[in-house]
């Protein structure tokens, strides 16, 4: 069993407990420490931003991050030799503007140091599109190769929800089209117009969605709410096993 640690918007600690040497092993012990009282043989470290484009990106700037690329690999060592053998798993980010952290020298020391890689996806975006697409999998699973990430290492995480985002406007072609601002224009923080449901609710939209074989996404534009939808059927699913 695996406890996660972090987050999407929960990950302020991370940055205090890599900047030095003494906090990282005091985290460590820490992370240890509680893996061993509750009973847990993993711990996920869930900081999927490091060095910047997190949710707080317009509060705290990428340029007084950058120091972090340095101390996140220091952080996972520190933890790998605190946690006894346990698993060490991470949550990483999907575009490659995200991937600040995970350069193509840094990657190697990261992979040396976790088990398991797991690959997410973002929701930062101004026009309709695929919330997970094959396509799009693929291209962010061949980055971290790329830049040194074992393939038996990466698990790619699939959205058994679907997710929708108002227009600001009709969207007959139902991709491409501009959405309503996503996130608070000042903080950065998400908005709250963008939800997820997930498939055992009964949404009839389900039934009249469209499939893009070209990227791998199903998708459907509800004219009565101006509601974009996007979600993964077990075909696209399938193919991601297929290809990646």
């Amino acid at each position: 069993m695996c406890m996660s640690i972090g987050g999407w918007g929960d990950t302020a600690g991370f940055s205090v407990a890599a900047a030095d040497g003494p906090s990282r092993e005091l985290y460590a012990r820490n992370v240890n420490q509680t893996l061993a009282e509750h009973g847990y043989d993993c711990v996920d470290i869930d900081w999927e931003y490091p060095g910047g484009d997190g949710e707080d990106y317009k509060q705290h700037p990428d340029a007084v991050k950058v120091g972090e690329k340095a101390t996140y690999p220091l952080l996972l060592q520190a933890i790998r030799d605190a946690i006894d053998g346990k698993e060490l798993t991470i949550a990483v980010p999907g575009l490659e503007r995200s991937m600040i952290a995970f350069t193509a020298d840094q990657v190697p020391k990261i992979n040396d140091i976790v088990d398991v890689v797991n690959w997410h996806g973002f929701r930062r975006t101004t026009t309709t599109t695929h919330h997970t697409s094959v396509q799009g999998s693929l291209e962010s699973v061949q980055r971290y190769i790329d830049r040194g990430i074992d393939p038996a290492k990466i698990n790619i995480g699939f959205a058994f929800y679907a997710k929708y985002f108002p227009t600001t406007g009709p969207c007959p072609q139902g991709l491409g089209c501009p959405v309503v601002a996503l996130e608070d224009l000042v903080t950065g923080a998400d908005s709250g117009l963008s939800g997820a449901v997930t498939f055992q609710q009964g949404n009839a939209m389900f039934s009249k969605g469209k499939a893009d074989e070209t990227a791998g996404g199903q998708y459907y534009w509800d004219s009565d709410t101006k509601y974009f939808w996007t979600w993964d059927t077990p075909e696209f699913i399938a193919q991601k096993f297929v290809k990646s």
